[in-house]
């Protein structure tokens, strides 16, 4: 009984050992999104294309590429920062684009999922092992 309760005490101080880690990277993307954000510029792009990516077992992801003017007027295009297993956007389809004014290369789409969902995932994995992990540590206490 006594190893048993000593091994979930080692799994409960490994999970909130992990609940920090994943709260130090959570608030880490955060950071890095809410900087880009409070520096841009928001304008329209388009999609101009796909950069297909073959991966195993006879599947390709796509990667949307997309062109936009910037506010100065000069035409940029860039590829998204998610692909996916079919074509997230029609060809064409207008998406919002977020730049920096001094790197317009670096821009990204404006969408939820491709700016805050890094973030978001990485926080609710915190709190889920976090409080895993006090369950578990609570759990070996006489």
């Amino acid at each position: 009984m006594r190893l048993a309760r000593g091994v979930i005490g080692v799994a409960g101080w490994a999970l909130l050992a992990l609940a920090l880690v994943s709260a130090l990277l959570g608030l880490w993307l955060a950071r890095g999104t809410h900087a880009f954000a409070a520096d841009a510029q928001h304008v329209e792009g388009r999609v101009v294309g796909w950069r297909e990516s073959p991966q195993g077992a006879g599947r390709t992801m796509f990667t949307p590429r997309i062109a936009f003017v910037a506010r100065d007027g000069t035409r940029h295009e860039f590829t998204g920062q998610l692909s996916a297993g079919t074509p997230r956007f029609a060809d064409g389809a207008a998406v919002p684009v977020i730049y920096r004014r001094a790197d317009p290369a670096g821009a990204r789409v404006d969408l939820f999922v491709d700016n805050w969902l890094g973030p978001s995932l990485a926080l609710g994995l915190a709190v889920a092992t976090a409080l895993a992990g006090v369950v578990l540590v609570r759990s070996t206490r006489d």
